[in-house]
C-alpha cells in the first residue's frame, strides 16, 4: 500500500557518482514505534526486494514474520522476512514486505525495485555532477534522455 505525500523529490550531488543515497525512516507495521530517525538509504535497481540492515531490525523492534531463501549476489542465503512502513519524506509511506541484509555500511535500507517500480525514477549525470529523482505522480511533460 502506498500513501502520498508530496509526491516527488530530487537529490543533487556535486560530482558524478556511481551509489544513490538518499534518506528514508522506518515504522515497525505492528507495535509503531513512533517517530523513526532518519536511515541512510541505498537505491538499487538490481534488488527486486527491499531491504533493512540488522541495526534497522534491532532499533525498530522488527518481527520476524517469515523466513525465506534468496540470491543475491554473493549467492542464496537464508533472509528473514519483515513487514515495515518505509517513509521516503516528502514522497510517499510504503507498507510492504522487506528482509534483513548486510548491506556493507554504505547504508542502512536498501531501497529495491519494488518501490522503485512503483514511481519514476530518473538518473541525470552532467559535467557538474549527478542529480536524481524520485516521483510517485507522473510528470505531464516527457523527459528526453
Amino acid at each position: 500500500m502506498v500513501q502520498l505525500g508530496k509526491g516527488r523529490k530530487s537529490w543533487q550531488y556535486e560530482s558524478r557518482v556511481s551509489v544513490l543515497l538518499s534518506t528514508c525512516l522506518v515504522d515497525n507495521s505492528v507495535t509503531r514505534l513512533g517517530q523513526s530517525p532518519e536511515y541512510r538509504a541505498i537505491w538499487d535497481t538490481g534488488a527486486t526486494i527491499s531491504a533493512v540492515s540488522k541495526d534497522v531490525v534491532r532499533d525498530r523492534q522488527l518481527l520476524v514474520r517469515n523466513k525465506v531463501r534468496v540470491n543475491t549476489a554473493a549467492g542464496e542465503t537464508e533472509a528473514s522476512l519483515y513487514i515495515v512502513n518505509f517513509t521516503l519524506p516528502e514522497i510517499a509511506d510504503f507498507w510492504l514486505p522487506v528482509l534483513d541484509a548486510e548491506l556493507g555500511g554504505r547504508a542502512d535500507i536498501l531501497i529495491g525495485m519494488d518501490i522503485i517500480s512503483q514511481g519514476e525514477f530518473v538518473v541525470r549525470r552532467r559535467k557538474q555532477g549527478t542529480r536524481f529523482s524520485f516521483s510517485i505522480r507522473p510528470r505531464r511533460r516527457f523527459i528526453f534522455f
